[in-house]
């Protein structure tokens, strides 16, 4: 898995929220 992968994760969440 690539690195960062939980801080993208988190900064997915927060830039594209669930609609």
């Amino acid at each position: 898995m690539r690195e960062g992968f939980e801080f993208e994760s988190q900064a997915y969440e927060v830039r594209r929220p669930t609609e």
